[in-house]
């Protein structure tokens, strides 16, 4: 299942085990594959919604990496503006909006890029 996904742009991929993981700077999901590479194959998924992330349009997933002491995917997101940015549905984010990334409220942007776990 495509779920919606037209086009697959892969940034970076990491294996783990039996199983490559990519990332797409189109996607907000991680695409699992298997490393036979079957094609259109129950073995392969995606994990995570890709049409639904923390900000609207494409995720500007430029990298990943696996961290094996806790067993955890990170991913990295490109030039993401963190200006002045409070969303009140994830007031852990406090003012600025750091964690996630989100788009500005500004005209004097600043840009980093951010890592999610």
């Amino acid at each position: 299942d495509l779920k919606g996904e037209a086009k697959f742009e892969a940034s970076d991929v990491v294996k783990i085990g039996d199983y490559f993981y990519t990332i797409c700077d189109s996607s907000w999901a991680i695409i699992r594959v298997h490393d036979s590479l079957p094609m259109r194959s129950v073995m392969n998924s995606h994990v995570g919604d890709p049409q639904h992330g923390f900000d609207e349009g494409e995720s500007g997933f430029e990298g990943i990496f696996h961290d094996a002491t806790e067993s955890g995917l990170y991913v990295v997101r490109e030039a993401v503006d963190v200006s002045d940015r409070y969303d009140t549905d994830f007031p852990e984010d406090g003012p600025d909006g750091r964690r996630l990334g989100l788009a500005a409220k500004t005209d004097d942007p600043k840009y980093h890029a951010i890592v999610m776990q």
